[in-house]
């Protein structure tokens, strides 16, 4: 896979995440000094700054259960899952991914991957990358490299289908330098079509990918990209994930690839996953493939239109 076209490749979308929250701490008035401040003023002061301390600790943590809100898949991996984000849900990823292959170091430091649920069925994106390309035979190069723009729509949903469909399209600006490698330089449209199904009580989730990118101006290099992946939900935070996916050449611009990523993604509290995954090419390094990626970062997610047992929203 060519080292200039990590960027629409890669769902490696790793997210470095800041806390969304400080620790609040909550500052104690100083103790009278005056003779007259008996042991039963000191009792009464104690119990005021538990009670304080308490009603704080429960507004934090009835605020963060409105924030609380469901994280969709797709990063760590490449393959992208067909869930949507709900209505007015904000998600950030932060990531640091490395692509080495025979001829080229690549790393993005970091990738940034915004996005936020217009409707429930429908979700925007955009991403950019900040990256270092250091050719085999030249020197290294830092910059900021093509800027993808997307949309999801959600078609069916497992509530009323059997399965979860969705399409994104997406576009690829060139706005990295490409004679640094650091863009494609070129336009490119990719429009992928995803299918999705939990299954064993939602512990299990399997979803597909495939779609076709085009790249105007240089149609050689246009491509079939798939993938199939796998999330298993080993305990309460944790979850375990896998998948095979790669890309054709139909024109023969480029070398068909295939590639393997084995991942996880832990829950550090209601708004906030790491997640981490590590694969390579299953084809031979002569080929000038991948032999090693990585994708290391965090996700955080707010906001959104959540609904109550009566059905009304909470927001």
């Amino acid at each position: 896979m060519s080292a200039t076209r990590i960027d629409r490749q890669m769902t490696v979308v790793l997210e470095l995440d800041l806390p969304m929250k400080r620790c609040v701490g909550l500052r104690l008035p100083r103790e009278n000094r005056t003779v007259r401040q008996g042991r039963t003023q000191q009792l009464t002061l104690r119990y005021a700054c538990t009670a304080i301390v308490r009603a704080v600790a429960g507004v934090l943590a009835f605020l963060l259960g409105m924030l609380c809100c469901r994280l969709s898949a797709g990063p760590p991996l490449r393959t992208d899952d067909p869930q949507t984000l709900r209505r007015g849900e904000r998600e950030l990823n932060l990531s640091h991914n490395i692509e080495r292959t025979r001829r080229v170091f690549f790393m993005e430091a970091p990738l940034v991957d915004i996005n936020y649920g217009f409707r429930d069925n429908d979700q925007w994106k955009i991403e950019f990358p900040v990256l270092f390309v250091d050719p085999a035979d030249s020197k290294g190069h830092w910059g900021v490299g093509d800027i993808l723009l997307g949309w999801r729509h959600r078609f069916l949903d497992e509530d009323e289908a059997p399965v979860i469909f969705s399409v994104y399209p997406q576009v690829l600006t060139p706005t990295g330098n490409a004679r640094l490698g650091l863009g494609g330089g070129h336009t490119e449209l990719f429009v992928p079509l995803e299918i999705g199904k939990h299954f064993f009580d939602e512990k299990l989730f399997l979803y597909a990918e495939i779609g076709y990118n085009s790249v105007f101006g240089d149609s050689s290099l246009d491509e079939i990209i798939y993938g199939v992946a796998a999330e298993w939900q080993a305990t309460k935070k944790l979850q375990l994930l896998g998948e095979v996916g790669g890309n054709i050449f139909p024109r023969g611009g480029d070398a068909d690839d295939v590639i393997f990523n084995l991942g996880c993604r832990y829950e550090l509290n209601d708004n906030v996953k790491f997640m981490a995954a590590f694969g390579r090419s299953f084809r031979d390094r002569r080929h000038d493939t991948p032999e090693l990626l990585t994708y290391v970062g965090f996700q955080i997610t707010w906001g959104g239109d959540r609904k109550n047992s009566n059905g009304e929203s909470n927001e």
